[in-house]
């Protein structure tokens, strides 16, 4: 049996033409899971900064809602301030 560089079967059971397709392949398929897993810790990345964006403004709302309320009782005696709230 000829087990030299030009067998196309160097004993194996496939060729080596096969051996490089399908290790082409392989390499393709995992780059294709690299791009996934990066574009997957983008959309976490965005998704948490939008999460965090919407408690910032929540927290800002209710900042400047209570700095309403204090200013109105500020000026507004208690009987007003029961029907405002």
């Amino acid at each position: 049996m000829n087990l030299g560089r030009n067998d196309p079967f160097d004993g194996r059971g496939e060729s080596r033409k096969d051996r490089e397709e399908t290790k082409v392949e392989e390499e393709k398929i995992a780059d294709l899971g690299a791009e996934n897993s990066e574009k997957q810790s983008k959309r976490r990345y965005l998704s948490e900064t939008y999460k965090n964006s919407l408690r910032f403004a929540e927290t800002k709302l209710l900042l400047k809602t209570f700095d309403f309320q204090i200013l109105i009782c500020e000026h507004t005696d208690f009987s007003e301030r029961k029907q405002l709230f």
